[in-house]
């Protein structure tokens, strides 16, 4: 009965939405590993399991010609939905950059600043929607885009001068935050869109507590984390010192926070 009439009814609905929450996360299915593919609103959630190729995420019938904005974490597999807006979960970012600076505050400011940035523009966006605004003052948005810019070229400047597995980590993700500054800040040029995938990330999260262990290393999604787990651990530097020879002999971590996932596809 769900199947044929209630679960069509609930994906027409969803398809139908400005702003769709994202996310995919492993669980038990089948006698096997698969992952579960949430689609959510604050109202309505549709699921389905499968791999994480673009077949599969297409599968739940809800993303295929969406036009409205999906927010979701930086998984590269959603990149084939062109139809829709795409937002960056602050909650992730946040988290990336937090593993960056806990490694080293004093070499790794712009992180902080970043994050700074980000979180005042999550407060600015939160009180001109109390407000009754629907747009940000342009002077407020100039001003975040001015800070974020800043903060990402120390991040490069200061990494493109440095070796070693952190400094290679913290400009893969300064890269990432010059590349997709549109969908990092889609939720303060669209107030519609929410700051983090909250949503998403509590609709499918029975789903890894009935499992067990997450099978993704990190803190609950939330503003700046402390937990120690979220942190890649770095080795240290041979005679105190990172050189360019040093790399070689080396391997450099996963990218930090989210991102260390089974799946290198990400």
């Amino acid at each position: 009965m769900l199947e044929p009439t209630f679960l069509p009814r609930v994906r027409q609905l969803l398809r139908s939405v400005g702003v769709l929450h994202v996310d995919e996360s492993p669980g038990r299915a089948a006698g096997g590993l698969e992952y579960v593919h949430v689609a959510a609103t604050p109202f309505l959630t549709a699921m389905h399991t499968g791999g994480r190729s673009a077949a599969d995420i297409d599968a739940g019938d809800v993303l295929p010609g969406y036009a409205g904005t999906i927010v979701r974490d930086g998984y590269a597999g959603y990149a084939h939905l062109i139809d829709a807006h795409h937002a960056w979960c602050g909650a992730h970012l946040l988290r990336d950059l937090h593993a960056v600076h806990t490694a080293d505050p004093d070499a790794q400011l712009w992180a902080a600043a970043m994050a700074t940035t980000l979180t005042d523009a999550n407060t600015a966006a939160a009180a001109a929607r109390a407000g009754g605004q629907t747009t940000l003052d342009p002077q407020v948005l100039a001003t975040i885009r001015n800070h974020y810019r800043g903060a990402l070229a120390l991040g490069i400047s200061t990494n493109s001068a440095r070796a070693g597995p952190l400094a290679a980590d913290a400009l893969t993700l300064a890269r990432r935050f010059q590349t997709h500054e549109d969908m990092i800040l889609r939720f303060v040029v669209d107030l519609a869109v929410p700051f983090t995938n909250n949503q998403a990330e509590r609709d499918v999260r029975p789903v890894k507590t009935s499992n067990g262990p997450p099978a993704v290393p990190g803190a609950p999604c939330k503003d700046w984390p402390t937990s120690p787990s979220s942190s890649p651990t770095y080795p240290p530097p041979p005679n105190g010192a990172w050189t360019t020879t040093t790399l070689s002999t080396n391997s450099s971590p996963p990218e930090p926070g989210y991102h260390q996932r089974p799946n290198p596809a990400e």
